[in-house]
């Protein structure tokens, strides 16, 4: 009985312990995680719209038939003259969510998308969505000409949540945003 007492506290003292260092190092890790997010989030916008200045709006709560999401979305200005929209979405792959920035311009046309995230997808296969090959396909497409595009063989599904992604963002764009910028 003393035993199985002693074992016990051993290890609600360890655990303790390592609850506390791992505590310790999610505070310590958490601003430099953020801010490395941010940057990356940064870069990818430079990539959807070139040489523009970015700041981010109020995005009104958005979710669609395909569990797509919006979840921000950043004016474009190119020399301080508003030139449209970059959204960070996401959407269904076949390993998880996909995240991406997309650029739309003021007429609703895609200036290209940036994957920020498809590590849950297959190396090799799902994760191609990626590559420039394929996310070149969705630039200067809209709302109508989307569904135009080809699935990668044998990656259907990420490269339908990558299509469901930017067709989130072209719907919020036309549903909240077109004829603003006029």
């Amino acid at each position: 009985m003393k035993t199985i007492i002693k074992n016990a506290i051993i290890l609600t003292l360890i655990t303790l312990v390592a609850g506390t260092a791992l505590a310790v190092v999610y505070s310590i890790t958490k601003a430099p995680i953020e801010e490395a997010d941010k940057k990356a989030t940064q870069e990818a916008y430079s990539v959807v719209f070139a040489n523009a200045q970015f700041e981010e709006l109020e995005v009104k709560d958005y979710s669609d038939k395909n569990n797509s999401t919006v979840s921000a979305v950043s004016s474009a200005k190119v020399n301080g003259k508003l030139a449209g929209y970059v959204f960070t979405c996401a959407s269904k792959g076949y390993g998880g969510d996909i995240k991406l920035a997309v650029g739309i311009d003021l007429k609703g046309s895609v200036t290209g998308i940036s994957v920020l995230d498809a590590s849950n997808e297959t190396p090799g296969l799902g994760a191609r969505v990626a590559e420039d090959k394929f996310t070149s396909k969705l630039k200067n497409v809209n709302k109508d000409t989307l569904q135009d595009v080809d699935a990668i063989s044998g990656a259907t599904y990420s490269s339908n949540g990558v299509k469901n992604a930017v067709f989130a963002s072209l719907k919020y764009f036309n549903d909240n945003l077109k004829g603003e910028g006029k």
